[in-house]
């Protein structure tokens, strides 16, 4: 039941937000460099005034958009297979353009610092019929979704997104976000530490969403499927998939070219039945993304000479902007 769930929108203790592509973008990436389990990206869009969180931890894995241009605030909840709507308190969260400078100053600070803010909301029963009410990036992320709307409550009690998060050097992390500038309906994050030699995909259309963590140093990626409230690893093609020191540059060449540009690569993968037992050997990022969920090993299918295909069963497709697209098939009820 989703008829009292405590939603609490937090600041981010000790982060440092690094400068990334245009002025309008910041990102701090947490790849558990915290002490704990979870890991978190935040990307800041002050020309759209919208800011992304995605938070990897498993079955306790949720995702959230502030859209401070309509308003809203959308949560969505991985176990809960739904999300939530609320206003956003323009009383109590600072504005998106003051975000980044807050939160230098709680790095600074330190565990010396004030307490983070923290917001409850009570979720209603009531299901939202129609979802263009709220913006693009708000329908995006709760699509085909049960979604809530969720009103404040006076008590002030939990603490979600409230947590320590190390700094790394401003020149480690770049972003892009699709902001349904591809003519699509997704919108899609993608975030890059080239410090820790990883990069992050956060792809929000509703019953279609899905997150992804290519671990370069690891030589895996692993891609948890929102529908299936399950994790696929697969090995990396470091022949096909792009290095990651350059992946900024093929996007802004991909952006520039439009439709007009080459098409992008492709891999299939053919994922097993077998569950996967232990995520250690995997690595923490793959390990705090699949964690608690059904998690599958992924084999690359083989290209049939001369042929469009590799695999003419059911598929999961994941498109990462104009790189490359990977699609999932198998038996594993990918539909």
């Amino acid at each position: 039941m989703l008829h009292r769930v405590g939603i609490v929108i937090a600041a981010l203790l000790r982060v440092f937000l690094a400068p990334i592509f245009a002025n309008d973008n910041v990102n701090e990436n947490n790849q558990g460099n915290n002490g704990r389990n979870s890991h978190q990206t935040v990307s800041i869009n002050n020309d759209k005034h919208v800011a992304n969180i995605d938070s990897n931890n498993g079955w306790n894995s949720w995702n959230s958009v502030w859209d401070y241009g309509n308003g809203f605030i959308s949560t969505r909840i991985l176990s809960k297979k739904a999300c939530i709507i609320a206003k956003i308190n323009e009383k109590v969260m600072p504005d998106v353009v003051e975000l980044p400078q807050l939160i230098k100053e709680k790095m600074k600070a330190g565990s010396r610092g004030p307490p983070p803010v923290e917001l409850r909301f009570t979720v209603s029963e009531t299901r939202v019929s129609d979802l263009a009410l709220y913006g693009k990036s708000v329908e995006a992320m709760c699509r085909g979704i049960p979604t809530y709307v969720a009103r404040e409550a006076p008590i002030v009690i939990a603490s979600l997104l409230g947590v320590f998060l190390t700094p790394s050097l401003a020149t480690d992390n770049v972003n892009e976000n699709n902001q349904r500038n591809d003519g699509g309906n997704s919108h899609q994050t993608v975030s890059i530490n080239n410090n820790k030699h990883v990069a992050n995909i956060d792809t929000n259309n509703g019953w279609n969403s899905w997150n992804s963590v290519w671990d370069y140093g690891n030589g895996f990626m692993a891609t948890r499927v929102f529908s299936k409230k399950s994790c696929i690893i697969a090995k990396m093609n470091k022949d096909v998939m792009p290095d990651i020191v350059v992946i900024p540059r093929l996007i802004s060449e991909r952006k520039k070219a439009g439709a007009q540009g080459p098409r992008p690569k492709e891999l299939r993968f053919v994922v097993s039945k077998t569950r996967v037992l232990d995520l250690t050997s995997f690595g923490k990022n793959i390990e705090a993304l699949c964690r608690g969920l059904p998690t599958y090993v992924a084999h690359e299918a083989e290209r049939m000479k001369e042929a469009n295909f590799f695999y003419s069963g059911s598929c999961f497709h994941t498109s990462i902007l104009w790189i490359i697209n990977i699609g999932f098939c198998g038996d594993v009820s990918f539909k």
